[in-house]
């Protein structure tokens, strides 16, 4: 399975991680017990970033320049974001949950709408060019 690239608490306690090369795959767990409880696919790079929304959402953003969002409890993509030029490689949720940013190779931080997946901005671009 390769490397791991990322990780993140749930809100629930579960832990979700994020494999390298060649695996691609975000994989929960139970972490108390040390047990994978699932494993999420579709992203055809490698994954670097995982965050939790408030209430269970998850999001992963990969080298293939997309972000996905996930039903954390039926382990389902129900969106795929795209619109960045290169690897994705820092998400957060804002603390409500309505809003998810994403930041990558491209130096722009977009913000999504985190219930219809729809673009919601782009407030600036990185530091680095």
């Amino acid at each position: 399975t390769g490397s791991v690239l990322c990780v993140a608490w749930g809100p629930y306690g579960e832990l979700a991680s994020a494999g390298g090369r060649g695996d691609n795959t975000v994989r929960l767990w139970d972490a108390p017990n040390g047990r994978e409880i699932g494993s999420l696919k579709g992203h055809t790079r490698e994954i670097y970033a995982v965050t939790w929304g408030p209430n269970g959402e998850l999001a992963s953003g990969s080298a293939d320049g997309t972000v996905r969002m996930w039903y954390s409890l039926s382990r389902r993509e129900w969106c795929t974001l795209t619109g960045h030029k290169g690897a994705v490689r820092s998400l957060q949720f804002s603390p409500c949950g309505r809003f998810l940013a994403s930041a990558g190779d491209d130096a722009i931080i977009r913000l999504w709408d985190s219930s219809t997946g729809r673009l919601a901005g782009c407030p600036g671009r990185g530091m680095h060019s």
